[in-house]
């Protein structure tokens, strides 16, 4: 199976990259993939800045609602690359 979820933490810059690449959702069959649960369990609270590069063709809206969520009340400022 092909990684499309990958978050990149930088210690010293308080930098978080976020890179979402394919459907955004769980797979129903093997209980992986972009969800709301990577994403918040991922960013630290403390991050001062999140690059979101975003190349997907679509997936679960509730997924993809709640994840513009927890990105919107974030402190951090977010970047995002669509």
């Amino acid at each position: 199976m092909e990684k499309n979820f990958n978050i990149q933490n930088s210690a010293d810059s308080k930098e978080v990259t976020i890179d979402i690449l394919g459907e955004i959702g769980g797979h129903w069959l093997f209980g992986d993939g972009i969800t709301m649960e990577n994403v918040a369990s991922q960013i630290p609270s403390d991050a001062e800045k999140i690059k979101l590069n975003i190349s997907s063709l679509g997936g679960s809206l509730v997924n993809a609602l709640a994840i513009h969520d927890i990105l919107r009340y974030h402190p951090a400022n977010v970047e995002a690359n669509i």
